[in-house]
């Protein structure tokens, strides 16, 4: 579209495009204080902006920047990432420690590299969060240092009562899923990705967060936790998941007792429609799963289970295709 024809657009059809499809970087870029009133005028009627740094070339991310003030009660959405633009997030904490200051923000991604900035001002960016009223949030973290100060964060997170969307992902992160204990959430789709967590950890997210509807999470088996795992379960009464429709489990390690130690799981979810499971592991008797899906989840209208090919051999190869031919 020329500039001629953009103009010639009335001026509600203008706002309505930069509040709802433009990114606010390529707003500042082409049209504010460029020395057409009439533009400037929209961007300052628009009450809803959204900005995406993610790579955002170094010199218009501090252009921007230095114009935030003006739109700083206007912005809805912000998105900052490391990966490809270093230095990024260090700079703009720098400029705005506290994400509290987004009067209007409901919308954030954040990509920090812990080691590229000041753990200060990470952390306490992170404890920022649940002084707003976000409903969607997706954090990336990498290279956590202070484990206390990080699982204090996340509790915060858990218990922001805006909040009904959350993605993290926290780079092998060991998370100490307990702290959840007694906490209360208001999340509905919930993806965790990176943070080690095994069966019994399902325990504490099921209590502190009763009302998803989303669940997708990697979670680690091994047979050293096993009775660990029984144990858990009997001081902790599962909590019943009646909203929950969808679940994925990207689930790593060889135990074959896997299927079983996700029963009493499953029983917790009687409206659950859809369930995907990823192994990276061995695989046991496909019959099993059979077994404890028909029996566990009786609304049950789509499964699919997948494998990786490294533990595939030519001897067991036919008896685990065997295994799923079942008109199941």
């Amino acid at each position: 579209m020329s500039v001629s024809k953009l103009e010639s657009l009335p001026n509600e059809i203008l706002v309505d495009i930069f509040e709802k499809y433009l990114n606010g970087v390529d707003i500042i870029k082409a049209f504010d204080f460029q020395l057409n009133r009439r533009f400037d005028a929209l961007v300052a009627q628009c009450e809803r902006l959204r900005f995406d740094f993610v790579r955002c070339h170094k010199d218009d991310f501090h252009f921007c920047i230095g114009l935030f003030p003006a739109y700083i009660d206007k912005i809805e959405e912000l998105a900052l990432s490391e990966q490809n633009t270093p230095g990024q997030i260090h700079a703009f904490l720098s400029f705005y420690p506290s994400f509290a200051t987004f009067k209007r923000l409901r919308k954030l991604y954040f990509h920090v590299n812990v080691e590229a900035v000041q753990p200060a001002l990470a952390y306490n960016a992170l404890r920022s969060l649940s002084n707003t009223a976000l409903d969607t949030l997706s954090i990336k973290i990498i290279k956590i240092q202070d484990l206390y100060r990080s699982d204090n964060a996340i509790v915060e997170i858990f218990s922001m009562k805006t909040l009904k969307k959350l993605t993290i992902a926290c780079d092998g992160y060991k998370m100490n899923w307990n702290v959840l204990n007694g906490g209360s959430s208001n999340i509905e789709y919930l993806t965790i990705r990176n943070i080690s967590c095994q069966s019994q950890d399902l325990t504490y997210i099921f209590r502190c967060a009763s009302g998803l509807k989303y669940l997708d999470i990697d979670l680690s088996f091994d047979t050293l936790f096993r009775n660990y795992q029984s144990e858990s379960s009997s001081k902790h009464p599962l909590t019943r998941m009646s909203m929950l429709h969808t679940a994925i489990f990207n689930i790593y390690g060889n135990d074959q007792t896997t299927h079983s130690q996700l029963e009493p799981y499953f029983q917790c979810m009687p409206s659950l429609h859809r369930l995907e499971i990823k192994l990276y592991g061995r695989l046991s008797d496909f019959s099993v799963w059979e077994t404890l899906l028909q029996t566990s989840l009786p609304s049950l209208a789509y499964f699919t289970l997948e494998m990786t090919t490294v533990y595939l051999t030519d001897s067991n190869m036919s008896s685990i295709l065997e295994s799923i031919q079942s008109p199941f």
